[in-house]
Order: structure tokens, then sequence, then C-alpha cells
């Protein structure tokens, strides 16, 4: 299977595990998604070995703790879907590598901090972030108004 290009598990009721750390071995993986299957635990760093991703979508899950600088290193990425986990913390450093990534949605999890990451984005197209913590606690909003 290390030839695999697409890996399609999402929206199966899986037993509730950590993310498979055997899929950070599939060097030639383009497209990865693993929404909605039960996925519980931290995003290993290994994930950044995916350097030929175009798509990551590891969305409704019970993902925690904050995503990894890690995924900076995935520069071919063009979708990258997190919504609905319970990650925390701030965007990671690196995320402006993410010279190609068109949609991004990190929507409902306990994200806090800036945007800043996400001005040297010149192709993104769609940006969602609602639902994380109350814009009382974060500088999101102005952040936002700056970068546009």
């Amino acid at each position: 299977m290390t030839g695999l290009i697409r890996l399609s598990l999402g929206d199966n009721p899986f037993d509730p595990s950590p993310f498979p750390k055997q899929v950070t071995n599939l060097n030639k993986l383009e497209w990865l998604y693993l929404s909605n299957c039960t996925i519980q635990g931290t995003i290993p760093k290994e994930i950044g070995n995916l350097v030929k991703l175009i798509n990551l979508e590891l969305s409704m899950n019970n993902m925690t703790g904050e995503i990894p600088v890690e995924i900076g290193q995935l520069t071919n990425l063009w979708q990258l879907e997190l919504y609905t986990n319970k990650f925390t913390g701030k965007l990671p450093l690196g995320l402006r590598n993410l010279s190609k990534l068109e949609k991004f949605d990190a929507s409902e999890n306990f994200l806090e901090g800036d945007l800043n990451e996400l001005r040297f984005l010149t192709n993104l197209a769609s940006l969602q972030v609602y639902g994380n913590i109350s814009p009382a606690k974060c500088q999101w909003n102005s952040a936002i108004s700056r970068s546009l």
C-alpha cells in the first residue's frame, strides 16, 4: 500500500482510536480524507512527511491538542479541513508556507490568538474559523480587519 495516492476512510463509525501513524509513511499520498471516523488524540508531528498532500480532511472527529507546526511542511495543500474537533492554542507558525492553500476551515474548535499567519496566503479563497473561542477573548476580529 505504500504506493497509495488517495486514501478515503471518512464517514465510517470506527471504534474511537488515535490518528493511524501508518498513514504518515505513505509518502506518495496526495489526498487524505479521515473526516467523521472517530479519530481522537492529536495530529502526529509526522504529518509533515506527507509533502505531496493536496487535500487533508480531519474534520468532525474528536481530535485534541495544538495543530502541529509540521502542517507548514505540506506546501502543496489546496484544502485543509480541521473543523468540529477540539483543537486548542494558536494557529501554528509555518501556516504561511501553504501558499497553494485555497480552502481552510478550522471552525468549531477551541483556537485562539490572531490570524497573522493567514495574511500570507494569497490564494486563500475560503476561510472559515467561526465557532471558536469568543471574540472578546481573542484578537481574530482585528486581525481580519488588518489582513483585508
